[in-house]
């Protein structure tokens, strides 16, 4: 279903991300694997998925820092010879026990990295596609936008900014044949999950999922390669809700 195609994920070393590059390889992209710091576990996924490195590679950089973004385009469009699709993963989870509670370095590592991240790597990309042809961009955003606590105001609020630039950047770069949509997974089987979610705490969340389980990483990803296909191709602003139907505690009387 992609085979030609050359996708861009960042944060895809491990967890969601890593997910998204096993299945956006297996439907037939080449994929650039991005990472901070897991220079280890991405090397391991994309000898894993080509021993040869020719379909799969690793690309270190900081998304925070835009002169890294924009050397990682570089070299992806150097070594590939273009870029069909960007899928923006990487991200970090801030949570603490009351707003009060919260310092200004979560405040700005939220921002920095899941918001300005993500928005660097657009432009970056929206730059090659828009005269190449068009693309696909897919944003991780988080279903806490719809139930924000205090003490995850900057994750929250940093992936609702998300929502709200891709919604923006689908409405100006349409006309370029660029698509923009997001994917808003709820609590999932990662390492994110295990650091912020006591056993306890977790059995109380799934109680609340009208689907009684949390969502495996194959399930975010299978949302992705849903929006990258032509089933899709009417589909440009929006988000999907992968919760299991937790957003929608709002509902119970």
């Amino acid at each position: 279903m992609l085979k030609s195609k050359v996708a861009l994920v960042t944060g895809g070393s491990r967890g969601i991300g890593k997910a998204i590059v096993e299945r956006l390889y297996k439907e037939g992209a080449s994929v650039a694997i991005n990472c901070a710091n897991s220079t280890d576990d991405a090397g391991k996924l994309a000898f894993s998925l080509d021993e040869s490195e020719e379909r799969a590679k690793v690309y270190q950089a900081n998304v925070a820092a835009w002169s890294e973004v924009k050397t990682m385009f570089q070299q992806v469009i150097n070594d590939f010879g273009g870029l069909d699709i960007l899928v923006n993963c990487a991200g970090l989870g801030i949570s603490r026990d009351s707003a009060l509670a919260l310092s200004q370095q979560d405040w700005d590592l939220a921002v920095d990295v899941n918001f300005k991240g993500s928005g660097y790597c657009c432009i970056e990309a929206i730059n090659w596609m828009k005269n190449h042809g068009g693309g696909n961009i897919v944003n991780i955003s988080t279903s806490a936008i719809f139930a924000p606590r205090g003490g995850t105001i900057p994750y929250s609020a940093s992936k609702a900014a998300v929502v709200n630039m891709t919604r923006a950047l689908a409405w100006e770069f349409g006309p370029d044949h660029i698509r923009v949509n997001a994917v808003a997974p709820g609590p999932t089987e990662t390492d994110m999950v295990k650091m912020f979610f006591t056993p306890e705490r977790l059995e109380k969340t799934i109680r609340e999922i009208p689907l009684r389980k949390i969502a495996r990483p194959e399930d975010i990803a299978g949302a992705v390669f849903y929006l990258l296909t032509t089933d899709a191709a009417m589909m440009t602003g929006q988000t999907l809700v992968i919760d299991g139907g937790r957003s929608l505690r709002h509902l119970e009387s």
